[in-house]
Protein backbone atom coordinates (compact mmCIF):
# COMPACT_ATOMS: atom_id res chain seq x y z
CA UNK A 1 0.00 0.00 0.00
CA UNK A 2 1.51 3.29 -0.66
CA UNK A 3 1.61 6.37 1.65
CA UNK A 4 1.06 9.54 0.27
CA UNK A 5 4.20 11.80 0.34
CA UNK A 6 3.94 15.62 2.02
CA UNK A 7 6.60 18.25 1.56
CA UNK A 8 9.03 19.22 -0.88
CA UNK A 9 11.23 16.81 -2.47
CA UNK A 10 14.90 17.07 -2.36
CA UNK A 11 15.59 18.37 -5.79
CA UNK A 12 13.10 21.17 -5.46
CA UNK A 13 14.39 22.17 -1.90
CA UNK A 14 17.97 22.32 -3.27
CA UNK A 15 16.71 23.90 -6.19
CA UNK A 16 15.22 26.66 -4.11
CA UNK A 17 18.70 26.77 -1.91
CA UNK A 18 20.25 27.32 -5.15
CA UNK A 19 18.32 29.82 -6.16
CA UNK A 20 17.79 31.85 -3.06
CA UNK A 21 21.89 31.53 -2.60
CA UNK A 22 21.99 32.76 -6.49
CA UNK A 23 19.35 35.59 -6.46
CA UNK A 24 21.26 36.97 -3.62
CA UNK A 25 24.61 37.08 -4.42
CA UNK A 26 23.25 38.66 -7.88
CA UNK A 27 21.38 41.00 -5.96
CA UNK A 28 24.97 42.25 -3.65
CA UNK A 29 26.60 42.06 -6.81
CA UNK A 30 24.38 44.38 -8.59
CA UNK A 31 24.16 47.12 -5.30
CA UNK A 32 27.66 47.13 -6.05
CA UNK A 33 27.53 47.56 -9.76
CA UNK A 34 24.46 50.43 -9.46
CA UNK A 35 26.96 52.20 -6.76
CA UNK A 36 30.49 51.79 -8.57
CA UNK A 37 28.36 53.23 -12.38
CA UNK A 38 26.54 56.12 -9.91
CA UNK A 39 30.16 57.16 -9.14
CA UNK A 40 31.14 56.77 -12.41
CA UNK A 41 28.23 58.87 -13.99
CA UNK A 42 28.84 61.80 -11.13
CA UNK A 43 32.69 62.08 -12.07
CA UNK A 44 31.78 62.01 -15.80
CA UNK A 45 29.46 64.68 -15.71
CA UNK A 46 31.28 67.07 -13.21
CA UNK A 47 34.34 66.30 -16.11
CA UNK A 48 31.50 66.82 -19.10
CA UNK A 49 30.32 70.34 -17.19
CA UNK A 50 33.98 71.74 -17.19
CA UNK A 51 34.72 71.17 -20.61
CA UNK A 52 31.77 72.61 -21.71
CA UNK A 53 32.18 75.61 -19.43
CA UNK A 54 36.12 75.82 -20.79
CA UNK A 55 34.64 75.61 -24.54
CA UNK A 56 32.07 78.45 -24.16
CA UNK A 57 34.14 80.31 -22.17
CA UNK A 58 31.69 80.67 -18.82
CA UNK A 59 33.28 81.67 -15.91
CA UNK A 60 32.64 78.94 -13.52
CA UNK A 61 30.34 79.90 -10.49
CA UNK A 62 29.23 83.36 -12.36
CA UNK A 63 26.10 85.19 -11.32
CA UNK A 64 25.72 86.52 -14.81
CA UNK A 65 24.07 84.83 -17.10
CA UNK A 66 26.87 84.42 -20.03
CA UNK A 67 26.67 85.25 -23.99
CA UNK A 68 27.68 82.26 -25.67
CA UNK A 69 28.51 82.62 -29.67
CA UNK A 70 25.91 80.31 -31.80
CA UNK A 71 29.24 79.27 -33.31
CA UNK A 72 30.42 77.92 -29.80
CA UNK A 73 27.12 76.70 -29.02
CA UNK A 74 27.50 74.14 -31.91
CA UNK A 75 30.72 72.62 -31.01
CA UNK A 76 29.00 70.68 -28.49
CA UNK A 77 26.17 69.20 -30.99
CA UNK A 78 28.03 66.40 -30.96
CA UNK A 79 29.51 66.20 -27.43
CA UNK A 80 27.93 63.08 -24.96
CA UNK A 81 26.30 64.61 -22.20
CA UNK A 82 25.56 67.66 -22.98
CA UNK A 83 21.95 69.30 -24.25
CA UNK A 84 20.52 72.64 -25.16
CA UNK A 85 16.78 73.38 -24.31
CA UNK A 86 15.10 76.54 -24.78
CA UNK A 87 13.54 78.08 -21.59
CA UNK A 88 9.87 77.81 -23.45
CA UNK A 89 11.01 74.20 -24.57
CA UNK A 90 10.37 70.45 -23.23
CA UNK A 91 12.40 67.41 -23.76
CA UNK A 92 9.77 64.92 -25.05
CA UNK A 93 13.32 62.33 -25.80
CA UNK A 94 12.33 58.84 -25.47
CA UNK A 95 15.48 56.88 -23.14
CA UNK A 96 15.76 52.86 -23.55
CA UNK A 97 15.79 52.86 -19.74
CA UNK A 98 12.76 52.64 -17.50
CA UNK A 99 12.81 55.48 -15.13
CA UNK A 100 13.02 53.47 -11.57
CA UNK A 101 16.42 52.62 -13.83
CA UNK A 102 17.23 56.11 -13.88
CA UNK A 103 16.29 56.81 -10.06
CA UNK A 104 19.45 54.42 -8.64
CA UNK A 105 21.64 56.57 -10.12
CA UNK A 106 20.52 60.01 -9.49
CA UNK A 107 22.95 62.07 -7.47
CA UNK A 108 23.29 65.71 -6.67
CA UNK A 109 27.23 65.37 -8.70
CA UNK A 110 25.39 63.57 -11.80
CA UNK A 111 23.43 67.13 -12.43
CA UNK A 112 24.83 70.57 -14.37
CA UNK A 113 22.97 73.11 -15.83
CA UNK A 114 23.70 77.10 -17.09
CA UNK A 115 21.39 79.25 -18.92
CA UNK A 116 23.24 81.50 -21.73
CA UNK A 117 22.35 84.08 -23.99
CA UNK A 118 23.02 82.66 -27.11
CA UNK A 119 24.19 85.34 -29.90
CA UNK A 120 24.92 85.97 -33.09
CA UNK A 121 27.65 89.15 -34.04
CA UNK A 122 26.64 90.11 -30.87
CA UNK A 123 23.07 90.32 -31.09
CA UNK A 124 21.19 88.20 -28.67
CA UNK A 125 19.02 85.60 -30.44
CA UNK A 126 17.64 83.93 -27.75
CA UNK A 127 18.00 82.08 -23.89
CA UNK A 128 18.80 78.37 -23.72
CA UNK A 129 19.98 75.85 -20.93
CA UNK A 130 22.77 73.62 -21.03
CA UNK A 131 22.47 70.58 -18.62
CA UNK A 132 24.19 67.49 -18.50
CA UNK A 133 22.21 64.09 -18.75
CA UNK A 134 23.63 60.99 -17.86
CA UNK A 135 21.86 59.27 -20.40
CA UNK A 136 23.52 58.08 -22.93
CA UNK A 137 25.85 56.18 -19.67
CA UNK A 138 22.61 55.12 -18.54
CA UNK A 139 21.66 53.03 -21.80
CA UNK A 140 24.90 51.15 -21.83
CA UNK A 141 24.35 50.69 -18.04
CA UNK A 142 21.28 49.49 -19.32
CA UNK A 143 22.41 47.39 -21.44
CA UNK A 144 25.31 45.75 -19.19
CA UNK A 145 22.84 45.21 -17.09
CA UNK A 146 20.37 43.46 -19.26
CA UNK A 147 23.06 41.09 -20.38
CA UNK A 148 24.24 40.60 -17.15
CA UNK A 149 20.55 39.17 -16.20
CA UNK A 150 20.21 36.93 -19.05
CA UNK A 151 23.63 35.63 -18.12
CA UNK A 152 22.57 34.77 -15.10
CA UNK A 153 18.70 33.97 -15.62
CA UNK A 154 20.75 31.29 -17.89
CA UNK A 155 23.31 30.39 -15.75
CA UNK A 156 20.92 29.78 -12.50
CA UNK A 157 19.12 27.52 -14.72
CA UNK A 158 22.02 25.25 -15.55
CA UNK A 159 23.22 25.19 -12.08
CA UNK A 160 19.40 23.83 -11.24
CA UNK A 161 19.00 21.07 -14.07
CA UNK A 162 22.87 20.11 -13.11
CA UNK A 163 21.60 19.66 -9.58
CA UNK A 164 18.40 17.87 -10.12
CA UNK A 165 20.86 15.73 -12.21
CA UNK A 166 22.96 15.32 -9.16
CA UNK A 167 19.85 14.81 -7.63
CA UNK A 168 18.70 11.93 -9.40
CA UNK A 169 21.80 9.98 -10.08
CA UNK A 170 22.42 10.03 -6.36
CA UNK A 171 19.18 9.55 -5.06
CA UNK A 172 18.53 6.81 -7.68
CA UNK A 173 19.59 3.94 -5.46
CA UNK A 174 17.30 5.51 -3.02
CA UNK A 175 14.29 5.07 -5.84
CA UNK A 176 15.73 1.15 -5.76
CA UNK A 177 15.07 0.93 -1.89
CA UNK A 178 11.94 2.29 -1.85
CA UNK A 179 10.34 0.15 -4.36
CA UNK A 180 12.09 -2.87 -2.63
CA UNK A 181 10.43 -1.33 0.99
CA UNK A 182 7.04 -1.72 -1.14
CA UNK A 183 7.90 -5.11 -1.96
CA UNK A 184 8.63 -5.97 1.33
CA UNK A 185 5.60 -4.20 2.77
CA UNK A 186 3.45 -6.14 0.16
CA UNK A 187 5.10 -9.59 1.72
CA UNK A 188 7.57 -10.43 -0.38
CA UNK A 189 10.62 -11.60 1.56
CA UNK A 190 13.09 -12.46 -1.14
CA UNK A 191 14.13 -8.97 -1.81
CA UNK A 192 17.92 -7.26 -2.00
CA UNK A 193 19.28 -3.95 -2.96
CA UNK A 194 22.37 -3.71 -5.07
CA UNK A 195 24.76 -1.59 -2.83
CA UNK A 196 25.19 2.38 -4.44
CA UNK A 197 29.14 3.45 -5.13
CA UNK A 198 28.06 6.51 -2.40
CA UNK A 199 28.87 5.11 1.21
CA UNK A 200 25.69 7.25 3.06
CA UNK A 201 23.63 5.54 0.52
CA UNK A 202 25.25 1.95 0.86
CA UNK A 203 25.06 2.14 4.92
CA UNK A 204 21.13 2.56 4.35
CA UNK A 205 20.89 -0.01 1.84
CA UNK A 206 23.50 -2.35 3.64
CA UNK A 207 21.16 -1.88 7.00
CA UNK A 208 18.10 -2.98 4.66
CA UNK A 209 19.79 -6.21 3.18
CA UNK A 210 20.30 -7.04 6.54
CA UNK A 211 16.48 -6.37 7.65
CA UNK A 212 15.03 -7.99 4.78
CA UNK A 213 17.16 -11.09 5.61
CA UNK A 214 15.67 -11.55 9.40
CA UNK A 215 12.69 -10.76 7.99
CA UNK A 216 12.99 -13.59 5.46
CA UNK A 217 14.63 -15.67 8.31
CA UNK A 218 11.96 -14.72 10.76
CA UNK A 219 9.38 -15.32 8.08
CA UNK A 220 10.52 -19.03 7.15
CA UNK A 221 10.49 -19.69 10.68
CA UNK A 222 6.75 -18.94 11.34
CA UNK A 223 5.65 -20.68 7.77
CA UNK A 224 7.82 -23.31 9.45
CA UNK A 225 6.30 -23.12 13.12
CA UNK A 226 2.52 -22.77 11.17
CA UNK A 227 2.92 -25.44 9.09
CA UNK A 228 3.86 -27.87 12.34
CA UNK A 229 0.92 -26.29 14.19
CA UNK A 230 -1.42 -27.14 10.87
CA UNK A 231 0.41 -30.71 10.82
CA UNK A 232 -0.23 -31.16 14.87
CA UNK A 233 -3.80 -29.72 14.38
CA UNK A 234 -4.71 -32.40 11.76
CA UNK A 235 -2.93 -35.38 13.70
CA UNK A 236 -5.29 -34.05 16.42
CA UNK A 237 -8.22 -33.91 14.68
CA UNK A 238 -7.83 -37.31 13.19
CA UNK A 239 -7.15 -39.37 16.46
CA UNK A 240 -10.27 -37.29 17.95
CA UNK A 241 -12.41 -38.32 14.94
CA UNK A 242 -10.83 -42.33 15.17
CA UNK A 243 -11.79 -42.35 19.08
CA UNK A 244 -15.22 -40.71 18.45
CA UNK A 245 -15.72 -43.33 15.17
CA UNK A 246 -14.15 -45.97 17.27
CA UNK A 247 -15.58 -45.91 21.01
CA UNK A 248 -18.62 -43.13 21.08
CA UNK A 249 -20.17 -43.65 17.69
CA UNK A 250 -19.61 -47.77 18.40
CA UNK A 251 -21.67 -47.50 21.83
CA UNK A 252 -24.04 -44.94 20.26
CA UNK A 253 -24.70 -48.26 17.85
CA UNK A 254 -24.90 -50.71 21.04
CA UNK A 255 -27.28 -48.00 22.42
CA UNK A 256 -29.31 -48.19 19.65
CA UNK A 257 -29.45 -51.76 18.89
CA UNK A 258 -29.95 -52.68 22.50
CA UNK A 259 -33.06 -50.14 22.81
CA UNK A 260 -34.62 -51.60 19.36
CA UNK A 261 -34.35 -55.30 21.19
CA UNK A 262 -36.47 -53.58 24.27
CA UNK A 263 -38.78 -51.99 22.08
CA UNK A 264 -40.05 -55.93 20.78
CA UNK A 265 -40.29 -56.46 24.59
CA UNK A 266 -42.60 -53.31 25.52
CA UNK A 267 -45.21 -53.50 22.69
CA UNK A 268 -47.70 -54.34 25.44
CA UNK A 269 -46.49 -52.02 28.22
CA UNK A 270 -47.30 -48.22 26.44
CA UNK A 271 -45.68 -46.41 29.06
CA UNK A 272 -41.91 -48.53 28.38
CA UNK A 273 -42.28 -48.13 24.81
CA UNK A 274 -41.95 -44.68 24.87
CA UNK A 275 -38.94 -44.17 27.10
CA UNK A 276 -37.75 -47.07 24.35
CA UNK A 277 -38.35 -44.60 21.67
CA UNK A 278 -37.16 -41.70 23.48
CA UNK A 279 -33.82 -43.44 23.72
CA UNK A 280 -33.95 -44.34 20.33
CA UNK A 281 -34.33 -40.63 18.85
CA UNK A 282 -31.84 -39.49 21.44
CA UNK A 283 -29.21 -42.41 19.90
CA UNK A 284 -30.20 -41.43 16.70
CA UNK A 285 -29.62 -37.85 17.08
CA UNK A 286 -26.47 -38.15 18.68
CA UNK A 287 -25.52 -40.24 15.76
CA UNK A 288 -26.02 -37.54 13.44
CA UNK A 289 -24.18 -34.68 15.45
CA UNK A 290 -21.40 -37.08 15.55
CA UNK A 291 -21.31 -38.05 11.80
CA UNK A 292 -21.34 -34.20 11.90
CA UNK A 293 -18.50 -33.61 14.29
CA UNK A 294 -16.25 -36.63 12.41
CA UNK A 295 -16.33 -34.82 9.12
CA UNK A 296 -15.81 -31.51 10.42
CA UNK A 297 -12.79 -33.25 12.32
CA UNK A 298 -11.48 -36.14 9.73
CA UNK A 299 -13.73 -36.09 6.86
CA UNK A 300 -13.54 -39.87 5.55
CA UNK A 301 -13.93 -39.27 2.16
CA UNK A 302 -10.86 -37.39 2.16
CA UNK A 303 -8.76 -40.35 3.51
CA UNK A 304 -10.63 -42.99 1.38
CA UNK A 305 -11.68 -41.13 -1.95
CA UNK A 306 -9.44 -38.06 -1.93
CA UNK A 307 -9.63 -34.45 -2.02
CA UNK A 308 -11.88 -34.63 -4.87
CA UNK A 309 -14.28 -36.69 -3.86
CA UNK A 310 -14.28 -34.78 0.02
CA UNK A 311 -14.58 -31.79 -1.71
CA UNK A 312 -17.81 -32.90 -3.78
CA UNK A 313 -19.44 -34.35 -0.52
CA UNK A 314 -18.39 -31.08 0.97
CA UNK A 315 -20.31 -28.83 -1.28
CA UNK A 316 -23.71 -31.45 -1.68
CA UNK A 317 -23.91 -31.15 2.45
CA UNK A 318 -23.56 -27.28 2.10
CA UNK A 319 -26.18 -27.44 -0.72
CA UNK A 320 -28.40 -29.98 1.44
CA UNK A 321 -28.24 -27.67 4.68
CA UNK A 322 -28.83 -24.73 2.64
CA UNK A 323 -31.48 -25.08 -0.08
CA UNK A 324 -31.71 -20.88 -1.41
CA UNK A 325 -27.96 -21.33 -2.30
CA UNK A 326 -26.78 -22.24 -5.47
CA UNK A 327 -24.06 -23.64 -5.37
CA UNK A 328 -21.67 -24.04 -8.95
CA UNK A 329 -18.78 -26.40 -8.67
CA UNK A 330 -16.04 -26.92 -11.38
CA UNK A 331 -13.57 -29.63 -10.51
CA UNK A 332 -10.85 -31.66 -12.32
CA UNK A 333 -11.74 -35.04 -12.82
CA UNK A 334 -8.43 -36.08 -10.41
CA UNK A 335 -6.31 -34.39 -8.13
CA UNK A 336 -3.15 -35.98 -6.36
CA UNK A 337 -1.20 -34.17 -4.61
CA UNK A 338 0.34 -34.74 -1.09
CA UNK A 339 -1.80 -35.30 1.89
CA UNK A 340 -0.84 -32.04 3.30
CA UNK A 341 -2.10 -29.89 0.34
CA UNK A 342 -4.83 -32.16 0.11
CA UNK A 343 -5.89 -31.04 3.68
CA UNK A 344 -5.23 -27.56 3.23
CA UNK A 345 -7.56 -27.25 -0.10
CA UNK A 346 -10.43 -28.65 1.67
CA UNK A 347 -9.65 -26.64 5.19
CA UNK A 348 -9.87 -23.61 2.94
CA UNK A 349 -12.63 -24.18 0.99
CA UNK A 350 -14.58 -25.55 4.03
CA UNK A 351 -14.07 -21.96 5.74
CA UNK A 352 -14.50 -20.20 3.13
CA UNK A 353 -18.52 -21.44 2.16
CA UNK A 354 -18.79 -21.49 6.13
CA UNK A 355 -18.37 -17.93 6.45
CA UNK A 356 -20.52 -17.32 2.83
CA UNK A 357 -23.70 -19.37 5.08
CA UNK A 358 -22.96 -17.39 8.68
CA UNK A 359 -21.97 -13.76 7.06
CA UNK A 360 -23.05 -13.52 3.18
CA UNK A 361 -26.53 -14.29 2.94
CA UNK A 362 -25.68 -14.96 -0.77
CA UNK A 363 -27.52 -17.25 -2.95
CA UNK A 364 -25.09 -17.77 -5.77
CA UNK A 365 -21.74 -19.43 -5.14
CA UNK A 366 -19.34 -20.38 -7.68
CA UNK A 367 -16.69 -22.94 -6.59
CA UNK A 368 -13.55 -23.36 -9.11
CA UNK A 369 -10.10 -25.46 -8.64
CA UNK A 370 -7.57 -25.58 -11.56
CA UNK A 371 -4.19 -26.94 -11.92
CA UNK A 372 -2.24 -24.48 -14.63
CA UNK A 373 1.25 -24.56 -15.74
CA UNK A 374 3.61 -21.79 -15.71
CA UNK A 375 7.01 -22.75 -17.64
CA UNK A 376 8.26 -26.01 -15.47
CA UNK A 377 6.15 -24.57 -12.54
CA UNK A 378 2.99 -26.07 -11.53
CA UNK A 379 0.03 -24.36 -9.32
CA UNK A 380 -3.31 -25.07 -7.85
CA UNK A 381 -5.62 -22.38 -7.72
CA UNK A 382 -8.78 -22.04 -6.15
CA UNK A 383 -11.33 -18.86 -6.32
CA UNK A 384 -14.63 -19.06 -4.41
CA UNK A 385 -16.88 -16.22 -5.33
CA UNK A 386 -20.22 -15.21 -4.09
CA UNK A 387 -22.88 -12.77 -4.40
CA UNK A 388 -23.43 -11.61 -0.81
CA UNK A 389 -22.90 -8.47 0.75
CA UNK A 390 -19.65 -8.43 0.44
CA UNK A 391 -16.66 -6.69 3.08
CA UNK A 392 -14.52 -4.10 2.97
CA UNK A 393 -11.56 -5.53 1.44
CA UNK A 394 -9.05 -2.91 3.58
CA UNK A 395 -10.36 -3.47 6.58
CA UNK A 396 -12.13 -6.07 7.48
CA UNK A 397 -9.94 -8.59 6.37
CA UNK A 398 -7.99 -7.74 9.21
CA UNK A 399 -10.61 -8.54 11.48
CA UNK A 400 -11.76 -12.31 10.56
CA UNK A 401 -10.13 -14.86 12.07
CA UNK A 402 -11.46 -17.17 9.34
CA UNK A 403 -9.51 -14.84 6.99
CA UNK A 404 -6.36 -14.63 8.73
CA UNK A 405 -6.12 -18.41 9.79
CA UNK A 406 -6.46 -19.20 5.85
CA UNK A 407 -4.40 -16.67 5.24
CA UNK A 408 -0.98 -18.42 7.50
CA UNK A 409 -2.19 -22.00 6.04
CA UNK A 410 -1.90 -20.58 2.59
CA UNK A 411 1.66 -18.51 3.54
CA UNK A 412 2.85 -21.61 5.22
CA UNK A 413 2.99 -23.51 2.00
CA UNK A 414 4.31 -20.57 0.06
CA UNK A 415 1.31 -19.55 -1.78
CA UNK A 416 -0.58 -16.34 -2.32
CA UNK A 417 -4.42 -15.69 -0.42
CA UNK A 418 -6.34 -12.45 -2.07
CA UNK A 419 -9.79 -11.17 -1.70
CA UNK A 420 -11.54 -9.42 -4.38
CA UNK A 421 -14.88 -8.34 -5.52
CA UNK A 422 -17.21 -11.28 -6.03
CA UNK A 423 -20.03 -12.03 -8.70
CA UNK A 424 -21.17 -9.19 -11.06
CA UNK A 425 -19.32 -7.00 -8.68
CA UNK A 426 -21.28 -7.95 -5.72
CA UNK A 427 -20.08 -10.43 -2.46
CA UNK A 428 -16.54 -11.48 -2.11
CA UNK A 429 -13.86 -13.52 -4.37
CA UNK A 430 -11.53 -15.87 -2.41
CA UNK A 431 -8.59 -16.76 -4.41
CA UNK A 432 -6.22 -19.07 -3.54
CA UNK A 433 -2.91 -19.97 -5.30
CA UNK A 434 -0.62 -22.79 -3.98
CA UNK A 435 2.41 -23.90 -5.76
CA UNK A 436 2.61 -27.83 -6.43
CA UNK A 437 6.46 -29.00 -5.56
CA UNK A 438 7.27 -32.36 -6.57
CA UNK A 439 7.12 -33.15 -3.18
CA UNK A 440 3.81 -31.99 -2.62
CA UNK A 441 2.46 -34.20 -5.89
CA UNK A 442 1.74 -37.88 -5.71
CA UNK A 443 2.88 -39.64 -8.89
Amino acid sequence: MSVATTGWSLKWRLSLLLTSLFVGVFAMALTAYVVSARYEIGRESQAVAKLAEAMLGIVPQSHEIPKVPIQALRQLDHARHIRALRTSEVDHSEQPYPAWFAHLFEDGNNHWSRTIIVTDGGIPLYQTVLYSTPSDELAEKWNDVMHLVSFAGVLLLILNLGAWAIVYWQLYPLKALSRALESLGSGERDVKVRLSNVEEVADVQRGFNEMADALKEAGDGNRRLTRELLRVQEEERKVIARELHDEFAQQLTAIDAESAALKYLALEKPAALASVNSIREAAHTLMRMVRGRLEQLRPEMLDEFGVVSAIEELCDHFTQTHPTLNLSVDLPSELSMSDELSIALFRILQESLTNITRHANATQVDVGVYVRKDGERRFLDLTVADDGTGVNLESEPRKGFGLLGMNERVKSLGGTFKLAEGIDGRGVAVSVTLPLTPKQVNT
